[in-house]
């Protein structure tokens, strides 16, 4: 009865290490997709849904904005960005829909290709939040980076996006 047990545990303990050591596509090491958006002038502005402030300017991470609608409000509507884009960065945290533009629509901003929009988590992956569907209408050159977007979803869409390029 102990040869049995023993032969039983020395095959799991072989197809263990087969299992971790096989150079199956399983265990192949998973790249995401990334896309370079080449040379870009930008202005940074900082937010801070917990220790920022809307009537700071924004320019620091020590001189953040409360909410992300205070920043959009910063970037120039409904003509080509020229000169610089605008990335807002988003310290760690957790934005409720009171810190968004209103019902989550990021609206009209045309950013170009040297001067783009971007919406990113500053401290890394999954680390800026949302809690609510974004909606992203009339927006061009608008990247989002390092976000993570956990709205409930009721029917509705996560993210939308419409007349965007």
């Amino acid at each position: 009865m102990k040869h049995s047990s023993y032969a039983y545990f020395c095959s799991l303990a072989i197809l263990a290490l087969f299992w971790v050591f096989s150079p199956s596509p399983v265990f192949a090491a998973v790249t995401t997709p990334t896309y370079d958006i080449g040379p870009t002038t930008l202005r940074d502005i900082w937010v801070d849904p917990s220790g920022g402030n809307d009537t700071n300017d924004g320019t620091a991470r020590h001189k953040a904005l409360r909410s992300v609608s205070a920043a959009w409000n910063l970037i120039p509507t409904t003509r080509p960005l020229s000169g610089t884009g605008y990335r807002i960065m988003l310290t760690r945290g957790t934005y409720p829909e009171s810190v968004l533009p209103t019902e989550g629509i990021f609206f009209e901003k045309h950013g170009t290709k040297p001067f783009p929009i971007i919406l990113q988590g500053a401290d890394g992956p999954q680390t800026a939040v949302f809690t609510r569907p974004l909606n992203i209408q009339d927006v061009r050159y608008f990247y989002l980076i390092d976000l993570d977007i956990r709205a409930p979803i009721s029917g509705g869409n996560t993210l939308q996006i419409a007349n965007a390029k």
